[in-house]
């Protein structure tokens, strides 16, 4: 039945607009629907480089129960459990001054950046 509604909009049979914004919405990027995300990584399984230690770093203004709900579907698609940190733009751009030895490992990790707002990582 999880088909039924989209295959229903893009056949004429939907009946509700808020179907149609429910599909559009979800298949856009899930990312921009947290919050203000600032900076976005996919490492360790994510890239098959499991040195940064986790698989995921959001850093920016964001809500949490979406983030859950974003993470459990992560989870649920990869068949695994998702190792994430979220940490403010201001506590990122800290560590990255210090040259924190978090920050420093992940950033020499193998990684995949989704988004880079304000230009945090140099390629």
């Amino acid at each position: 039945y999880e088909y039924y509604k989209p295959l229903s909009i893009m056949f004429g049979g939907a009946k509700s607009d808020d179907v149609k914004t429910k599909i559009t919405s979800n298949t856009s990027d899930p990312l921009a629907a947290l919050g203000n995300v600032a900076l976005a990584i996919y490492t360790g399984q994510f890239t098959r480089d499991e040195s940064a230690g986790i698989d995921i770093l959001i850093v920016g203004n964001v809500n949490q129960t979406r983030l859950n709900k974003f993470i459990a579907q992560l989870e649920s698609e990869e068949g695994k459990d998702i190792r994430y940190v979220l940490m403010s733009l201001k506590e990122f751009e800290y560590r990255q001054q210090i040259h924190d030895r978090f920050i420093m490992t992940l950033l020499s990790a193998k990684k995949q950046i989704l988004i880079d707002k304000n230009k945090l990582i140099e390629s």
